[in-house]
């Protein structure tokens, strides 16, 4: 009777040795990550195309978009990865970049009209590109959705 109670008090005191820290709210959130205010942007309506990683340059970037009649909307979001304290070798999205915005109009008249923004992290605007920017412009334009199984 006795080894069937040790056996029973065990298994009770690890687990409660085991869950007896309380992890802290900064762990569990990546705040890091959060796109900055600045940069008003409301996701709503927005779908993830596509997601890049770019091993040489240690960045993550996540691309949405929003298709109305007549207008294509893209948004490019980068991020400096940074290793994941929870789990080893993994890397998560760190410190904020920037983020790209792609602006078509595709009007019944037939004329396509660019806009390029682009807010760089530590600029207190977004501000428009002047047009030197059509590397940028061609890149986003040109990624393609990501197929799922």
């Amino acid at each position: 009777m006795k080894t069937n109670m040790q056996l029973l008090l065990l298994p009770a005191i690890l687990l409660m040795l085991s869950c007896r820290t309380k992890p802290d709210s900064d762990q569990s959130l990546n705040i890091k990550a959060a796109v900055p205010k600045a940069f008003s942007w409301n996701p709503e309506g927005f779908r993830v195309i596509n997601t890049a990683f770019n091993r040489k340059a240690h960045t993550t970037s996540t691309l949405y978009g929003k298709y109305l009649p007549g207008k294509e909307t893209r948004i490019l979001l980068t991020w400096q990865q940074e290793e994941d304290s929870h789990w080893l070798g993994a890397r998560i999205p760190g410190k904020f970049l920037s983020a790209e915005r792609l602006e078509i109009q595709k009007p019944a008249s037939g004329v396509t009209d660019t806009s390029y923004f682009r807010f760089q992290e530590g600029n207190s605007a977004v501000y428009k590109s002047a047009g030197t920017d059509k590397e940028r412009i061609q890149y986003i334009s040109t990624l393609q959705p990501a197929i799922t199984p």
